[in-house]
């Protein structure tokens, strides 16, 4: 369903305009990561609050006002940072893939960016 707006569906009409790659990699460098290609698995627990709030004011001018309060304007948590990283993510086609794991009985989250357009490489077989 498109609403018109850059192709973009609904559900991505948190944002006034597409934020550009440059400061979408600013914001994982914030977070250690190297770039938005860094395919480094990560926890909630690698998400340091303190060191993404330098990040918010990079990105406030590019979310819609109601839902930069409704992201932004608040205690930052790694759920939270978790939230903005999958929006961010998925405006450059990116996405957060997911794995559960059990360690010693607790359950633990990775996660790992991934591009959209990652494609699994397919032999061709031809017959004459």
């Amino acid at each position: 369903m498109s609403d018109g707006n850059n192709g973009n569906s609904k559900r991505d009409n948190i944002f006034s305009e597409k934020i550009p790659l440059t400061i979408v990699n600013e914001v994982l460098q914030s977070l250690k990561f190297e770039s938005i290609d860094d395919t480094r698995v990560f926890t909630l627990k690698n998400l340091d609050p303190i060191l993404f709030e330098s990040s918010l004011l990079l990105i406030e001018p590019y979310y819609i006002p109601c839902k930069a309060r409704k992201y932004l304007h608040c205690t930052m948590t790694p759920l939270r940072i978790l939230t903005i990283l999958r929006q961010l993510l998925r405006s450059q086609n990116y996405m957060l893939t997911t794995q559960e794991k059990t360690v010693n009985g607790a359950r633990i989250m990775n996660y790992q960016i991934q591009s959209c357009n990652t494609t699994t490489d397919v032999s061709t077989i031809t017959f004459n």
